[in-house]
């Protein structure tokens, strides 16, 4: 994908074990304060609630808490695939990735708690 356009969510790219939700390229992205632990299960929500065509709000949760949000603006192309753990750069994270869900709409602080405390 020479544009770098979609959304990806991936883990180190910034540095570190943070998460990092990329939208529009790398241009524009929210990174977790939390860095994750080696070794460790951990929960990581991510949601998007869009305001219009070309604007979102991302917000990270981990382990059933709020970490980071941003406003980024939405891909131009949303043709891409959406990739969970790994980039079109051919680059993957070393671990499991389990019971992943996608809602057609952006789930609350509180439902993101429920889903956390039900699943660990």
């Amino acid at each position: 994908n020479p544009s770098y356009e979609g959304y990806l969510i991936a883990l180190g790219y910034a540095g570190g074990n943070k998460i990092q939700s990329v939208g529009n390229g790398w241009t524009f992205d929210v990174i977790s304060n939390y860095s994750m632990v080696n070794d460790q299960w951990q929960h990581v929500s991510i949601t998007y609630e869009f305001y219009d065509a070309t604007r979102h709000n991302t917000t990270i949760y981990i382990n059933g808490v709020y970490d980071n949000s941003g406003l980024m603006n939405s891909p131009a192309n949303t043709a891409y695939n959406f990739m969970i753990g790994g980039n079109w750069l051919a680059k993957w994270m070393k671990g499991s990735i389990d019971d992943v869900r996608i809602y057609n709409r952006a789930l609350s602080a509180a439902e993101v708690l429920a889903i956390y405390n039900t699943t660990r």
